[in-house]
């Protein structure tokens, strides 16, 4: 809990007091776009660390952030790689198509589809990679690595991880709506109208931050026993952190 409130809900709280999502038209400030990149970068410290207190053995809180903070490179130098392989193909196929991937917000039916099939396609090869994070939490290595790592560690569970991440999925997107729908009901008689830096914002910025956080710290715990299991009782993992 003390993990989640610090590196999940408070930059989720900070970003929304100040940028709240209805407020957001489709040209998104340059800063505020850096806030919620800082908000996800810290996000995916607090999602190491928990992943570092679900493995064991039993740590401080101060620690397991720590943990987090020095395993960070690892893990963002392996989710940028992945990135960069779907979107460079993805952006590749929309050129050919004429279709400048910078401002493809209204696509003709055509591309549509396309963009929809490349989409899929994407989503269903991420699933291999569904163990980074455990395996950059819980492994000292570097993120070429880590990659190889979650790929080999996947192997042969593809479809029941597919299950587990759809379902996460659908969790994540309820939660969600629960949390906007409730925060914009308790905030709507103190502001009328979600501005920035008012206490609708708050409100609602802080249902979210919580769903947030409830929904990371049960998917960083599920995740790091399902990266116990796939890698069995290995040194890796009984003795990484000893």
């Amino acid at each position: 809990m003390a993990v989640a409130l610090a590196l999940i809900v408070l930059p989720e709280v900070v970003a929304g007091l100040i940028a709240p999502p209805q407020t957001t038209s489709v040209e998104v400030p340059t800063a505020v776009q850096f806030m919620r990149l800082a908000a996800g970068l810290i996000s995916l410290i607090g999602q190491l660390a928990l992943i570092r207190l679900a493995l064991g053995p039993s740590t401080t809180v101060g620690a397991a952030i720590g943990h987090g903070a020095r395993r960070f490179p690892s893990a963002f130098g392996a989710l940028f790689i992945v990135i960069l392989a779907v979107a460079i193909p993805f952006g590749l196929v929309l050129a050919a198509m004429g279709i400048n991937p910078a401002n493809a917000t209204k696509l003709p039916p055509g591309a549509a589809v396309v963009s929809l099939v490349l989409t899929v396609a994407a989503l269903l090869v991420l699933v291999r990679f569904t163990m980074i994070s455990p395996v950059a939490s819980a492994e000292d290595i570097g993120p070429f690595a880590v990659l190889k790592r979650a790929w080999q560690l996947t192997k042969g569970n593809y479809w029941r991880l597919l299950g587990f991440v759809v379902l996460l999925f659908l969790v994540f997107v309820v939660l969600l709506i629960v949390a906007r729908v409730i925060g914009g009901l308790v905030a709507r008689p103190f502001s009328p109208t979600i501005e920035p830096m008012s206490l609708g914002a708050l409100i609602l910025s802080f249902c979210a931050g919580a769903a947030q956080g409830a929904f990371s710290i049960l998917t960083s715990a599920m995740l790091a026993r399902i990266y116990a299991q796939l890698a069995g009782e290995s040194k890796s993992v009984g003795e990484i952190f000893r």
